[in-house]
Formats: C-alpha cells, sequence, structure tokens
C-alpha cells in the first residue's frame, strides 16, 4: 500500500515536470512578453504635473540665523497616472529644510518630502527641484543704528531744515556680518512732490533683508521745506532806445538803472549786467522834448524780476543835426554800394 503511495507520488511529479518543461522556451518568451507589456502599458499611461511647493525651514538653532539666499519654493514634479493629480495637492509633500547645524558655517541640505499616499504605483516617479540648498548660517545679533529721512522729488530751490526723528535710534536684529555693515536706516520714500510748508508724520522702515526691526517698525517725522533762492542787485548803465525815430536822437538822463533779481544762487551767480538789457518804447515819440518812459527788462530763464528801480526813467529827446544828418546818409549809401 505504501509503495503503491510512492509511486503514484512519483508519476505525479514526473508528469508535473513533464507538463512544466514541454515547450518552455516558449513558455519563457510569453512570460517575458508580458511583462514588456506590462510596462510599456503603464509607461504609455503614464502624465506628469509640477507642483510649486512652499519651502519650510525648520529646527534652526535660535542664536543662528541664514545670511545667504535660499528659494522659496520647491519644484515638485510627479509622473503618475493622470487620475492621481486630481487626488493630490502641494501641501501633500510638506517640503521641508531640516537645518540642525549648532554652529555658524557653511552646509549642504537635502530637501525632506513626503510621498503622498495616492501615489502608489510602481511606474510613479517623483522629481524634486532643487534636491540639495546651500545654507550659510551666522550669528544672530542686535545692534542700535539712527534712522535716516528719506525722501525724492524735492521742488527746486527748496532745501530741507529742521529735521526731527523720533524715536532717533532703532533696534535692528540680523546676520553679524550684515548687520555691522549697517550704520543707519533708511525711512520709507517720501514724495515731496508739491510740498513747501512744514511737514509731521509717523512714516513706516521698509522692510530690508535679513534684518528685522524690534519693536516699532515706525518714525514720527518733522521738517520744514524752505525756499533757497536768493537776491541779486544788478546795476545797468546802458539803455536801449526801441523804435526811435531815425531823425530823433535820444540821451538817458538819470543813470543808472538797479535790477534786483532772485533765483537758484548758482544762477545768479552766473548773470552778469551785459545779460539785463533794459530798454524804453519809443515808438509813441513824435516830437524832440523830454519824456518820461517806463522801463522795460525781459525775462531771464529760471529767474525772477523782483523790481526795478527807478521803473520810470526821464530821457531827452532832439533833432539830428544837419552835419549827423549827412554823415548818416553817406554811409547809408556806403552800405547800400
Amino acid at each position: 500500500m505504501v509503495k503503491q503511495s510512492i509511486k503514484k507520488g512519483k508519476s505525479i511529479h514526473k508528469t508535473l515536470k513533464e507538463n512544466l518543461l514541454k515547450d518552455f522556451k516558449i513558455k519563457i518568451i510569453c512570460f517575458l512578453f508580458a511583462i514588456c507589456s506590462y510596462i510599456f502599458i503603464g509607461i504609455i499611461q503614464r502624465d506628469n504635473e509640477s507642483f510649486i511647493c512652499d519651502l519650510k525651514i525648520e529646527r534652526i538653532n535660535d542664536g543662528l540665523i541664514i545670511s545667504n539666499s535660499i528659494p522659496a519654493t520647491v519644484k515638485i514634479t510627479v509622473y503618475d497616472r493622470k487620475a492621481v493629480f486630481s487626488k493630490i495637492n502641494k501641501e501633500d509633500f510638506n517640503v521641508k529644510l531640516n537645518i540642525n547645524a549648532d554652529e555658524p558655517g557653511n552646509y549642504n541640505y537635502h530637501i525632506e518630502w513626503t510621498t503622498p499616499k495616492d501615489i502608489n504605483s510602481f511606474f510613479s516617479v517623483i522629481e524634486v527641484v532643487p534636491d540639495v540648498v546651500n545654507v550659510h548660517l551666522e550669528r544672530l545679533v542686535e545692534k542700535s543704528v539712527p534712522t535716516n529721512l528719506n525722501y525724492y522729488n524735492l521742488e527746486p530751490n527748496y532745501s530741507i531744515k529742521d529735521i526731527s526723528i523720533s524715536p532717533q535710534y532703532v533696534r535692528i536684529s540680523g546676520p553679524e556680518s550684515y548687520i555691522n555693515s549697517i550704520n543707519y536706516i533708511d525711512t520709507e520714500k517720501i514724495n515731496l512732490k508739491g510740498e513747501f510748508d512744514s511737514i509731521k508724520r509717523e512714516i513706516p522702515i521698509p522692510p530690508h533683508n535679513n534684518l528685522r526691526i524690534i519693536g516699532k517698525n515706525t518714525v514720527t517725522v518733522s521738517f520744514s521745506i524752505v525756499s533757497e533762492k536768493l537776491s541779486r542787485r544788478i546795476e545797468c548803465h546802458n539803455l536801449l532806445f526801441k523804435n526811435l525815430n531815425s531823425n530823433f536822437i535820444a540821451v538817458f538822463k538819470n543813470p543808472p538803472i538797479y535790477v534786483n533779481l532772485m533765483g537758484n544762487k548758482q544762477i545768479l551767480s552766473e548773470i552778469s549786467n551785459l545779460d539785463v538789457n533794459i530798454s524804453v518804447d519809443c515808438s509813441s515819440i513824435k516830437n524832440i522834448g523830454e519824456y518820461k518812459m517806463a522801463i522795460e527788462v525781459p525775462l531771464l530763464k529760471n529767474v525772477e524780476i523782483t523790481s526795478v528801480n527807478p521803473n520810470v526813467v526821464t530821457i531827452l529827446i532832439s533833432s539830428k543835426n544837419i552835419e549827423e544828418l549827412e554823415e548818416e546818409l553817406e554811409t547809408r549809401v556806403e552800405n547800400r554800394d
């Protein structure tokens, strides 16, 4: 009985072996073909989508601070079936930079991230850019620095006077090398276009890279805007007689004439009495005699004429004598020839 069972078992084993080895090469080829088909179908069904994830900083020592620029975000590209992308979002990756150094220096840290539970296919691939971040750590220090008034568009010929800033100093903190290089901190820029009076305002201190304001980040600023215009008196001795009849001559009886100017200091310093051409209009004079005439002064660029003294002068009109007329006539004939 036992012999028959052993014999029967051997027969079954032999049959299975024969069936397995029968057409073995064809079976191997079919198996490999099935694997290739599975891989091919998985690849052609795969798509990709990118996620821009915020980079979180973790475990940094309280006495240290990052002094170099590091990326605020990380790009994660997922290669998987299209159906997966609707089930995940950027928060699922929990991207972080685990900084575990206790001393200042340069370090390279790998980006750490979590694989979302819906990404579980054999064909799933996750690509992280950048995958390594260089971090420069410095000691965190504090310092008090004066505040500085920052402005623009101040009107021409005006200046700032009596500046008062409260508080005069602010407390800042940041990387040791950066904080040591700062001697003052600017306020936010103030636009002074169209401003001509005293000003008092509360102005914020704008944020700076790698720098933190300790306490209140605003200051109270007051100052005066005053004119820088200066005055200058030009003494004139030459008077131009415009539109005077050619048969007349005119004499200016009471020189000099003083022209008072106001303007920028630099511009006024460059003006001479030759640049100020005072004149009277004689077009209305038909007879000889004595006339009271108003002084005319042409406008000067970027300069204000505040007064002319005297602004009315006496001129004496007389006829040219025969000799003068003949001489003038001869001159005109010669010029014409």
